[in-house]
């Protein structure tokens, strides 16, 4: 059989031969070398393995321990709420911070940032105070919910007590939403983005009607079945839902045959106003009533029997049936004339508006704080109070105005236009009247809508039958 290659055994050692001649010196010094050799191996390894510049290590056998993966200090908590308070009757601020544990010259420090901002004996009842702290038994914060957009926060530093108002953001949208009145502005049916509206958004939006339309429609007696409105509304709503503000950019109503147009616009010199397509104000001088939805009980009229004195004679005025002490509202701007009794009117105020125009109000259970002759009053400004005093059988209103010191029918005359836009001022309103109605004009009206008015024909003054 042919021998094993020798390249395959191992090669022959001479000293185990006992050949001491076979070149022995030789191999101590190759074994000496070799000996160096692997020393600056197992040295350049050590340092390579201190210096972190080691060879990738293999990984572990599956019955070996991983390496643990050392874990990160985690960041300081933010504060946790761990109390809420609210002010009450015996219940004030001082006290509440005092059960936090914040009484002497943390009080003090805290009542000084509170004053950066707001009065503190002016905060009111009902309002919630949280206290939230990052170690037991103490308090880092405290938030006060000033009202449903500000909350006022306090945060404890090295300093000191710091303070900020931290408000809520909100979103901007626009909505179309239209109604046609069945039997009254309340109970209209409503379409348009009726879905997107909030709770009790429409009885907010019949309100601003009702202020817009206050010159031109009483909301009681004018309305009829198939009258019909759509507004155009900007909001500002919050991140749950609620609406914050909401201001009706343009406005159409439908009333007994006339279309009642009106645009918001603010002028260089003055507040927002609204305005009909002509650039007319819609607030004219005087409103169409001086309570607000209150049915007329007694028209003017020559000839009226009269419930007490028991005869016929003249009624130079208009009667309002309301409940004793409802709210009676100057319906123009001037100067109080009367303020008192004075015999079948009972208690009763009287005011000039100019040369012209004086208006009267009777039967008064009481006048409104600061109302006595000489007195300066605003349009739609509360002067008093229904009653039953003097000549009255009920709780009502005994409205009469006056033309040259003549009682005429307040719901016939024709009343002193509102201010117009300013000349300099009408191609601005004229291109924001054009794109707001143009857009109002995308809501159509559903046919259960009286359209007896083609459009354009707005009012022209025309009033309401009676």
């Amino acid at each position: 059989m042919p021998s094993t290659p020798h390249e395959l055994e191992p090669p022959p050692d001479p000293a185990a031969h006992g050949d001491p001649g076979s070149g022995g010196p030789r191999f101590r010094v190759l074994g000496i070398a070799a000996g160096v050799v692997l020393a600056s191996v197992l040295l350049v390894s050590l340092i390579a393995r201190s210096s972190g510049s080691q060879a990738p290590r293999p990984p572990d056998p599956p019955d070996s321990h991983p390496a643990l993966t050392p874990v990160p200090t985690p960041a300081a908590a933010p504060p946790v709420v761990r109390d809420a308070d609210t002010l009450r009757a015996g219940r004030s601020l001082g006290q509440v911070l005092a059960a936090a544990g914040l009484g002497g010259d943390g009080y003090a420090q805290v009542l000084t940032a509170i004053r950066a901002h707001v009065n503190p004996r002016k905060l009111p009842r009902g309002l919630v105070v949280r206290m939230a702290a990052r170690v037991p038994e103490t308090t880092d914060r405290v938030a006060l919910a000033l009202d449903q957009d500000r909350t006022l926060v306090l945060d404890h530093r090295r300093e000191g007590w710091r303070a900020r108002i931290d408000s809520v953001s909100v979103s901007i949208d626009t909505l179309y939403v239209g109604g046609v009145i069945e039997s009254n502005l309340w109970t209209s049916e409503l379409f348009g983005d009726t879905a997107r509206l909030a709770p009790n958004e429409n009885v907010e939006i019949f309100l601003k009607l009702a202020r817009i339309y206050a010159w031109q429609v009483d909301f009681f007696r004018d309305i009829r079945p198939g009258d019909a409105f759509r507004v155009m509304v900007r909001r500002e709503v919050r991140p749950d839902g609620s609406v914050r503000r909401a201001d009706v950019l343009a406005a159409e109503f439908l009333n007994q045959g006339r279309r009642l147009p009106a645009v918001r616009f603010v002028t260089a010199d003055g507040p927002e106003e609204y305005y009909d397509e002509n650039g007319n104000a819609t607030r004219k001088a005087f409103l169409r009533a001086p309570l607000k939805f209150s049915p007329i009980t007694s028209g003017f009229s020559r000839r009226r029997y009269h419930p007490i004195l028991h005869r016929w004679r003249a009624h130079r005025g208009i009667d309002y049936g309301a409940a004793r002490g409802t709210n009676v509202h100057a319906t123009g701007a001037g100067v109080v004339t009367r303020a008192g009794w004075w015999d079948g009117y009972g208690r009763m105020i009287e005011i000039r508006h100019n040369s012209l125009y004086r208006t009267r109000y009777a039967h008064l259970s009481g006048l409104a704080r600061g109302i006595h002759p000489g007195v300066r009053v605003q349009q739609n400004q509360v002067i008093g109070y229904v009653g039953m005093t003097g000549l009255a059988t009920a709780p009502h209103l005994h409205y009469e105005f006056l033309v040259n010191g003549v009682q005429r029918d307040p719901r016939r005359v024709k009343l002193p236009p509102g201010k117009p836009v300013p000349q300099s001022q009408l191609a601005s309103f004229e291109r924001r009247r054009d794109r707001r109605l143009e857009r109002l004009d995308g809501l159509g009206f559903p046919p259960a809508a009286h359209l007896a008015a083609a459009p354009g024909d707005t009012d022209r003054g025309r009033e309401p039958s009676e």
